[in-house]
């Protein structure tokens, strides 16, 4: 919609923005032509013009060849300005009210036009189709803005279908059975050594903290490999725990390193493997993008997760941990798919919530039954909190992941 049409009389403004038949509704009751203010730069006259014609007449000469039956109207909208600064903006009928699409004036964030079609319900890219929307009663959202030449800002009724969703994985999926200081000092006492779960388990949060902090990304651009870089850890954690024994944490530290990518280790969260399933039986695509390293491929498969993602991206592979947005970026190029179009679920404020919606996805914060940051709950809306995962697909259905 142009951005004029905001101040018109009659419009009516929900929350979080507006709904299709309030848009439907809204045309229908205009007459055939309608002059409305415009605040568009650049243009001669401080009008825009509405028109409502039959679909045959549409200045669109892709929208003949879709066979709209008579009745339909396409309402159109033009300016003084630059050539080709008209555009076909909607369809309004009484069943379907309102047929989100532009061609040729009308560009996406990619610079490319995006249209909806409500008969075949499919959404298109460029004038070609791009998959359907398994939701048709949702109509699209996206900042559509005309040709060049001008800054017209389009915002359409609803989002974008939602075609991907990405996932983090630990501690939104699976968990650990046990606390880290806990399996530390289980494997430590098989090796006859003894040491408190308690001084292992605060030795592992400063030693990973400080591991993080000077060899990001398991030290991939300092040489280390995944493994070397654990080994480290461990090592590090056992010393400042009291144990002085180098030789045998070595050995401690090789089988830990096995241990956690083993299925045994984890445990799937409650609702996980459901909500994913339902997920994909609804024609969504599913990955991960996760801070894991090499071993959260053998951790799925072994969970019987794996099957559900068309592919899992970690920070050892991709080079670069969540919130980097080339992580991200990497993501959405390997399930061709735009930020729009994608949503992202995690535990994380800044790694996944945050760091989601800095690239243009949408995302949610899982946050399970753990009191939440009053500062972080404050910052983040409502409806993008999921108290479990069985929450996701209800608050996709109305719509909760907005834009950033």
């Amino acid at each position: 919609m142009p951005s004029a049409l905001m101040t018109a009389p009659g419009m009516s403004i929900k929350k979080n923005g507006f709904g299709a038949g309030d848009l439907a509704q809204w045309f229908r009751s205009l007459p055939r032509k309608r002059k409305v203010p415009s605040s568009i730069p650049g243009t001669k006259k401080e009008w825009l013009y509405l028109h409502r014609n039959p679909i045959a007449q549409s200045t669109d000469g892709a929208r003949t060849k879709i066979s709209f039956s008579e009745g339909r109207h396409a309402w159109e909208v033009w300016w003084e300005g630059p050539v080709g600064t008209g555009a076909v903006i909607g369809i309004a009928t009484k069943r379907a009210p309102m047929q989100c699409q532009g061609y040729v004036a009308l560009l996406g964030s990619d610079n490319q036009s995006w249209g909806w079609n409500l008969v075949d319900n499919n959404l298109l890219h460029n004038g070609e189709v791009n998959g359907s929307f398994p939701q048709c009663n949702n109509a699209p959202n996206n900042s559509l803005r005309c040709g060049p030449g001008t800054d017209l800002v389009f915002s359409m009724a609803h989002r974008l279908p939602i075609r991907l969703l990405t996932w983090d994985v630990k501690d939104t999926l699976i968990r650990l059975r046990h606390p880290v200081g806990e399996q530390y000092a289980a494997k430590a006492q098989a090796h006859r050594l003894e040491v408190e779960a308690t001084a292992l388990g605060q030795a592992f949060g400063q030693v990973y903290k400080a591991q993080n902090h000077r060899f990001p990304t398991y030290g991939l651009s300092q040489g280390l490999t995944s493994r070397q870089w654990w080994q480290d850890v461990v090592l590090q954690t056992f010393h400042l725990a009291g144990v002085r024994d180098p030789q045998a944490v070595a050995t401690i530290a090789d089988q830990l390193y096995e241990d956690f990518s083993s299925p045994c280790t984890w445990q799937v969260l409650e609702g996980a493997e459901t909500t994913l399933r339902r997920c994909r039986n609804r024609g969504l695509r599913l990955a991960v993008i996760s801070n894991f390293d090499r071993r959260l491929e053998d951790v799925l498969v072994g969970l019987g997760l794996r099957e559900h993602f068309d592919f899992v991206l970690t920070s050892e592979a991709a080079g670069w941990p969540k919130p980097d947005p080339r992580i991200f970026h990497k993501a959405l190029q390997l399930a061709h798919t735009e930020p729009a179009s994608a949503t992202h679920i995690g535990d994380s404020y800044r790694c996944d919530y945050q760091g989601a919606r800095a690239v243009g996805m949408h995302s949610f914060l899982v946050v399970g039954s753990e009191p939440l940051d009053p500062m972080i709950r404050d910052s983040v809306p409502k409806e993008h909190i999921l108290p479990s995962l069985s929450h996701l697909l209800p608050a996709l259905d109305q719509g909760s992941a907005p834009g950033p």
